[in-house]
């Protein structure tokens, strides 16, 4: 019996995947490249073959970071967004706490915890 994993983790996996792939290519054709490069005499017909590989793997590489780092900075944008509604919902709170406190100076803090633990308790 395998370990289930959820869609958006499975994404993640497969684009993970896909990218240390495309990044083991693009250096292994990069060293083969430096390695002709390195001959006392090299091949002008293999290095030019060497250097179309290199830029073919390069530009696969780079596809598969940008779907990557896609998947990445849309999880962190979903995350800030419900952060900033947290903040908002606790910043009510909080200023509805301190108005049925009578409105105390100086107090601004005691509410804001109170709002938090509050809204902790509840979640």
């Amino acid at each position: 019996m395998g370990i289930r994993t959820s869609e958006p983790e499975a994404e993640f996996v497969v684009l993970r995947q896909a990218y240390d792939d495309a990044f083991r290519q693009f250096s292994l054709q990069a060293r083969l490249l430096q390695s002709l490069a390195s001959h006392p005499l090299p091949d002008g017909g293999a290095m030019d073959e060497a250097s179309r590989r290199v830029a073919r793997a390069h530009l696969v590489y780079r596809e598969r970071r940008n779907a990557l780092a896609q998947l990445l900075l849309s999880r962190l944008a979903k995350g800030a967004v419900a952060c900033l509604a947290h903040r908002a919902q606790m910043e009510r709170l909080a200023y509805q706490l301190w108005e049925e406190a009578g409105r105390p100076f100086g107090r601004a803090e005691e509410h804001w915890y109170l709002a938090g633990r509050l809204l902790r308790s509840t979640a």
